[in-house]
């Protein structure tokens, strides 16, 4: 019995002083997290981008809105259809919607709230409502403590878009992603409806 203990012992010793084999060891217990970092350092430049995308288009489209007297149901269409080149290399299609809402000063109820006058929904299939409401609801209160004067309008889009990792990670999911912009009309009160 010694025998063998002693034979185990110096087998023992033989194994723990060679070191073929030690940086596979070294490299299987770092690759994992080198490749968890490498795989969400993507993910995160990617959400990034999304994002940076999502508020671009708020901006967008809102301003081009803006600058007109009116905004008819192809004017809105052909805003919906630029939706996928903003967007690019990302898709927008399924993944994403544009709510577009003009709001003007309330009536004689509610005077200092803004009311809801037209929406148009368009540039993708997400099933999404507006914050803000729907047609004919008053709003209490416009981002950023913005008052409306009498006959004042703004118009706001809305920007929905759900991001899909393209590698899934346990801690970087499905998120969304809203951003919204308003701007006042430049040479009307937009506050006919769209016809969308």
């Amino acid at each position: 019995m010694n025998v063998s203990l002693a034979r185990l012992h110096r087998l023992a010793r033989r194994l723990l002083r060679r070191e073929e084999g030690l940086a596979a060891v070294e490299f299987a217990l770092v690759a994992p997290f080198l490749l968890s970092l490498l795989f969400g350092t993507f993910q995160l430049s990617q959400y990034l981008v999304a994002n940076q995308r999502v508020e671009k288009m708020a901006f967008t489209i809102t301003d081009a809105i803006s600058r007109d007297q009116m905004i008819t149901a192809g004017m809105a269409s052909e805003l919906f259809q630029a939706t996928g080149q903003l967007m690019e290399p990302l898709s927008f299609g399924t993944n994403g919607v544009v709510v577009l809402s003009a709001i003007q000063r309330g009536d004689t109820d509610y005077p200092s709230y803004g009311k809801i006058t037209w929406q148009c929904e368009g540039g993708g299939s997400l099933a999404k409502t507006s914050k803000f409401g729907k047609v004919g609801d008053y709003v209490p209160k416009l981002p950023g403590g913005l008052d409306l004067e009498k006959k004042d309008a703004v118009i706001i889009a809305e920007v929905f878009y759900r991001y899909v990792p393209t590698v899934s990670l346990l801690s970087f999911g499905e998120r969304d992603i809203y951003k919204y912009a308003l701007f006042r009309p430049r040479l009307g009160q937009l506050t006919s409806a769209a016809g969308c």
